[in-house]
């Protein structure tokens, strides 16, 4: 009894650690390269005093949170990176925390919905850099 007992946990371990599509960062400094793609198949949390420093692309399809204490901007002055971040969910997608400062702001923002009608909520100000671009399914503002 106790071998299948083992088992099962283990199951339900390995399911729950695949069904919750969340990139966590809590503290943690990440550096996201030129040239690099994170694509993220659920929602993107910033806490605490996390640092996220954006020069290459984030495809996003769930939720972003960026808490009043972490950052989300740019790394670094080369004129070469794209720091762009995109929301691509095909549901209604919220931003919320802190997006609007000289440490918390997009450079680059891409709204590529791929199902017309989606939402996208800002629960917060939003402060966009250079671009803030609607893909061709994304309808309103």
């Amino acid at each position: 009894m106790k071998k299948y007992s083992l088992i099962i946990l283990c199951l339900l371990i390995s399911y729950s650690a695949f069904t919750q599509n969340e990139f966590y960062n809590n503290g943690g400094l990440i550096y996201l390269n030129p040239g690099a793609l994170l694509h993220i198949n659920g929602d993107l949390s910033n806490t605490s005093n996390s640092q996220f420093k954006n020069d290459g692309v984030i495809e996003l399809t769930g939720n972003l949170l960026n808490d009043s204490l972490a950052e989300f901007t740019n790394g670094s002055t080369s004129s070469g990176a794209e720091r762009v971040t995109k929301l691509i969910g095909t549901g209604t997608q919220v931003l919320s925390g802190k997006f609007n400062g000289t440490n918390n702001h997009f450079y680059n923002l891409v709204i590529d919905k791929p199902i017309s009608g989606t939402l996208v909520e800002l629960h917060t100000d939003v402060t966009v850099e250079v671009s803030l671009v609607w893909g061709s399914n994304t309808s309103g503002s």
